[in-house]
């Protein structure tokens, strides 16, 4: 299969610091946090004192991007155990919280060999609500399908097609437990 067409475009970009949280780093990873939430950013630190001392998160499991003193990403993970068939119980990660600040656009460039993740200043192709790339990320309901009940907005001819084709696969969710 021959490679794919690269775009000519370069962005500058200056390394990103991806690591585990220190306390002091909290409020702006607060602030990070709830203003991608649509959330008024808070005042003061009172929030993060909160969030620190009544919550305890694990910092070990909380993750933040800085671009320099600027925090420009967030995830946590959060621990839990996992039931499968024939009772055995595995450990298994939880994940909230995950941000990216508008400036910090991605392009993700995939196919059947591999993918590529760079930066980009480019508009995006589409836009969806959380829960419906999640539900096209879990294989339970078409993209196309999402955007004919009005729940993907389409911004670039042909972006709605490829990411379609991206999600889809042959298995659908299946849980034969009845709850």
């Amino acid at each position: 299969m021959p490679a794919r067409p690269r775009s000519a475009a370069r962005v500058a970009t200056v390394p990103i610091d991806i690591r585990t949280l220190r306390s002091e780093e909290a409020p702006r990873v607060v602030r990070a946090v709830m203003t991608s939430f649509l959330q008024p950013p808070p005042t003061s630190d009172a929030r993060a004192s909160f969030w620190l001392e009544r919550l305890r998160p694990d910092l070990d499991r909380t993750w933040a991007a800085f671009d320099g003193e600027r925090v420009v990403g967030t995830l946590r993970t959060l621990p839990f155990e996992l039931t499968v068939p024939g009772g055995r119980v595995l450990p298994a990660d939880g994940v909230t919280a995950v941000t990216v600040a508008p400036t910090h656009r991605f392009t993700l460039d995939a196919g059947p060999d591999g993918a590529e993740c760079a930066p980009t200043t480019r508009s995006a192709d589409l836009t969806l609500p959380a829960t419906a790339l999640a539900s096209a990320y879990l294989g339970g309901t078409r993209l196309a399908t999402l955007a004919e009940a009005g729940l993907v907005d389409e911004h670039r001819p042909g972006g709605l097609a490829a990411a379609d084709r991206l999600l889809a696969g042959d298995l659908v969710p299946y849980c034969p437990l009845h709850f």
